[in-house]
């Protein structure tokens, strides 16, 4: 984000600016202008591009089809990003989308990475055995 651009639309959209700082949380009407009004100014005005990126998202909440876990595993690794979004709101760390999600990352991604590594100890998920939820 350019400082000089992040003024000029500002100028353009000041009463935006002015709910947002008006509240720390954001709420329905003063949402976050950022992730999507900035952007899309940006785009607007010839500061940004669209580029294409292969992608997947998915989301736990949803039951999760054997179909969509299968393209994962045949699309990582080739994928520019993705997104496993937690939409399971107060699931138990049981719930069996978790553990299925957790199954299949642990088996694609074996080893932790560095910033899941806090003084040498991994965080309690990957604790979960891989052959909980059959």
């Amino acid at each position: 984000m350019l400082k000089s651009m992040m003024f000029e639309i500002e100028r353009d959209a000041p009463e935006l600016f002015a709910r947002v700082r008006s509240t720390v949380f954001r709420t329905w009407n003063k949402p976050t202008i950022i992730s999507d009004f900035v952007l899309r100014w940006a785009l607007a005005h010839g500061f940004a591009q669209t580029i294409e990126h292969s992608h997947l998202y998915i989301a736990t909440g949803q039951s999760l089809e054997t179909q969509s876990l299968k393209r994962f595993k045949k699309l990582f690794g080739r994928l520019d990003f993705f997104c496993i979004n937690d939409t399971t709101d107060d699931a138990e760390d049981s719930d069996p989308r978790l553990l299925q999600i957790h199954q299949m990352l642990s088996a694609l991604l074996p080893l932790a990475s560095q910033c899941e590594l806090a003084n040498g100890v991994i965080p309690p998920i990957h604790a979960l055995p891989t052959n909980a939820a059959s």
